[in-house]
């Protein structure tokens, strides 16, 4: 688990490095114009706009609405500054045998990584029936959740020190 993520890299942006993204510009436009993953533009794009995966495909001359154009503006700014795309749309899907539950994460816990899959796979492969795990540290729950999902015959604890990572 990691807190950090790289940084975009975004052209369209004014000469202070601020995305310079309009009502009137198209879904389209964005992807063009803005050099950053297309994975990642993709996510920050369906939380800023409420558009689905499909949605964005199927609408991409769709126009963005002064409101949606702030939005966008908003998010691509805190990606710009460093912030991890998880902690601008609060959450990040873990663990694809599953395919991807959905976890919040806040600055509070660490955010899941796909290298975490392998602990939640050692853990299956290790867990007798009806065994017992603990999960210390938990944070967002996406080990002991995901081994729950997986083994409901097994006793799951899960904790962690930090009350805002529980809460």
């Amino acid at each position: 688990m990691d807190k950090r993520e790289t940084s975009g890299d975004m052209s369209g942006s004014n000469e202070n490095g601020k995305p310079v993204v309009r009502a009137g510009m198209t879904v389209q436009s964005l992807f063009s114009s803005v050099r950053m993953d297309p994975l990642e533009l993709r996510v920050l794009l369906e939380h800023a706009i409420g558009f689905t995966r499909v949605k964005l495909i199927t609408h991409s001359d769709h126009e963005l609405t002064e409101e949606q154009a702030r939005a966008v503006s908003g998010v691509l700014s805190r990606r710009l500054a460093g912030e991890p795309v998880a902690y601008i749309v609060g959450f990040r899907e873990f663990y694809d045998k599953l395919r991807g539950l959905p976890f919040t994460v806040t600055p509070d816990v660490l955010i899941p990584r796909p290298e975490t899959e392998l602990l939640v796979d050692l853990a299956l492969e290790r867990l007798p029936d009806c065994g017992r795990l603990a999960d210390l540290g938990t944070g967002s729950g996406a080990i002991a959740v995901s081994v729950a999902a997986i083994r409901p015959d097994a006793e799951i604890w899960a904790t962690d020190v930090s009350e805002k990572a529980l809460g």
